[in-house]
């Protein structure tokens, strides 16, 4: 079983306090609310499985509003994965460039909806196993609702990747406290599968959180472990970002 390095571990630490900032985060179920301004955002994650670590090594991203209930977002990184027996590969991350529209605000009683169609580009490394190697679209529908201290949010998406059969369901249930101004905090469950074998789903536990620092800047955290997967082993995921607000 692959070790954590910890050598690695601090440096990416210093390199995610030192940089400007991940647009979809920390959780992923994703949330119905639109940029305000433009935002940056680094994140560094790491999955960790019997036979192998794979790590991304950072995601930044940028984003900003193209009108008050629409954003516009873009995104790459580096990845790198370390299997059983100490080989490795690294390279590039694939580009992706995501919308979101939020259809409706909450009010009245009525929750929110949003959604959130993302295009993945096969910029990034298909060789070392990076990169998809292929085009690939997303679309998820979000409704949210403030409920006293607590924001309930679900999601509902699908994926399409053009020229293999890999096309995914998911499903994602988001329950946050909310009742402090400058934190917030987060458990959630979240599902998918093959779109024509729905009983092959992944279930995934995630618990966050957020923090804003001063009026500009802010991190975010979360941990998961995999609940159930009939299609392979579990896996634990940790990953930190900070989001820069302009």
């Amino acid at each position: 079983m692959p070790a954590f390095p910890f050598r690695r571990t601090a440096a990416l630490l210093l390199l995610l306090g030192a940089s400007a900032a991940a647009l979809a985060g920390p959780y992923e179920t994703g949330s119905t609310s639109t940029a305000k301004g433009l935002k940056f955002k680094s994140n560094v994650q790491l999955k960790h499985s019997a036979d192998k670590d794979t790590w991304v090594l950072p995601k930044i991203g940028v984003g900003g509003p193209l009108a008050d209930n629409l954003e516009l977002s873009v995104g790459t990184g580096y990845g790198r994965i370390e299997r059983t027996g100490g080989r490795s590969s690294e390279g590039l991350r694939d580009l992706s460039v995501g919308m979101k529209w939020r259809l409706l605000d909450e009010r009245d009683g009525r929750p929110a909806l949003a959604i959130g169609p993302s295009l993945n580009l096969p910029t990034g490394d298909r060789a070392s196993g990076i990169g998809k190697g292929a085009y690939a679209l997303s679309l998820p529908v979000r409704l949210s609702r403030r409920l006293g201290d607590f924001r309930v949010t679900g999601e509902a998406s699908l994926q399409r990747t053009f020229g293999r059969d890999a096309d995914q369901a998911g499903a994602g249930l988001l329950l946050e406290y909310v009742a402090q101004p400058r934190w917030s905090c987060g458990i959630e469950l979240v599902a998918d599968a093959p779109r024509e074998d729905l009983g092959a789903r992944q279930l995934r536990l995630n618990v966050g959180a957020k923090q804003r620092i001063g009026r500009h800047l802010q991190w975010q955290a979360l941990a998961g472990r995999t609940v159930d997967n009939p299609r392979g082993g579990r896996s634990s995921t940790v990953k930190l970002a900070l989001e820069y607000l302009l």
